[in-house]
């Protein structure tokens, strides 16, 4: 099977069906099938990310059906979550294998609407997906739906089927979904050993892109304090990666956290990735083995090593 896309799909819940009866397994099409590569259940912040391999997500719908079902009685107005949202099924993003084939990934994400906008009541594209006259970015497609503004007809998925007059978003207690085709993205949560909420905010505000005098090209960052996870520095990698020409890695973002925490007084006890990274992007020597890169990272070698993807240099 020549597997096309990566597929990290975002789930405002942690109630999943079992994943063996629609992943890893014989597609119901027989083009190929979808394959799980690592599953982040945040029970502090009742999300879910699975991040999928394949050729063919047309037999997401399977799935999807059955959460929904499983999750029957969810409620986006009551959903409370320290991650932006939109629905229960929040984010369905393609990302082509080889970085050149975004056409191909935006003709099946055609292929997907078609087959999801029976169960999915409100879609929207963004990114490489957008309309090419209306490209969005993820964060300004959100705040486009959470102020359900008129503008979101120009960004409805449904205008490959209707007249963008006939658009109207429906409401739903689902919510909306947010589909597109997009460059490779890394989540990397750092926690602090502190107690102080404060720190992590200001270490985010000193590190995130939109900080002209200290940030980091490429990196959005929010501080939290977690239940089970403590004090993090949550961060998006979104752009100018290394294994895309730039030259933002996870070790870069590591070091500035680490000194911004020093100059706090304080320290990292540990960190984690949501979902996978490339070997490339990482921005550790090709001689670094894997147990050094997680002492350094101050992840578990095992936990590291099952996420690392060796695709894409």
């Amino acid at each position: 099977m020549t597997s096309l896309f990566y597929c990290p799909i975002n789930l405002a819940t942690t109630n999943l069906p079992r994943l063996d009866d629609y992943f890893n397994v014989a597609s119901v099409y027989e083009k190929g099938k979808i394959q799980l590569l690592s599953l982040d259940k945040d029970e502090d912040t009742n999300r879910s990310v699975l991040f999928l391999k394949g050729n063919d997500l047309r037999p997401l719908k399977l799935f999807l059906k059955d959460l929904i079902s499983l999750n029957r009685d969810f409620c986006l107005s009551e959903y409370q979550s320290i991650h932006p949202h939109v629905g229960l099924v929040d984010l369905i993003p393609l990302i082509p294998i080889d970085y050149q084939s975004y056409h191909l990934a935006v003709q099946h994400l055609g292929q997907l609407i078609e087959e999801f906008m029976d169960i999915l009541p409100n879609l929207f594209l963004y990114e490489l997906a957008s309309n090419s006259q209306q490209i969005v970015s993820l964060p300004a497609l959100r705040k486009l739906i959470n102020l359900n503004s008129p503008e979101l007809t120009n960004h409805s998925a449904l205008t490959r089927y209707y007249n963008q007059s006939e658009i109207k978003k429906v409401s739903s207690p689902l919510g909306s979904t947010i589909m597109g085709v997009r460059k490779p993205l890394i989540a990397f949560n750092v926690t602090l050993e502190s107690e102080d909420n404060g720190a992590a905010k200001r270490i985010a505000n000193k590190i995130r892109e939109s900080n002209k005098k200290t940030g980091v090209n490429g990196v959005r960052a929010i501080g939290w304090h977690g239940l089970t996870v403590g004090i993090q520095v949550a961060c998006n990698l979104y752009s100018n990666l290394k294994i895309t020409g730039g030259n933002l890695t996870l070790k870069l973002v590591f070091d500035k956290i680490t000194q911004e925490a020093h100059n706090m007084d304080s320290s990292i006890s540990s960190s984690e990735l949501i979902g996978m990274v490339d070997k490339g992007n990482l921005g550790f020597g090709e001689e670094s083995e894997i147990t050094e890169i997680a002492d350094y990272l101050k992840i578990e070698r095992e936990i590291l090593a099952a996420k690392i993807l060796d695709f894409y240099h």
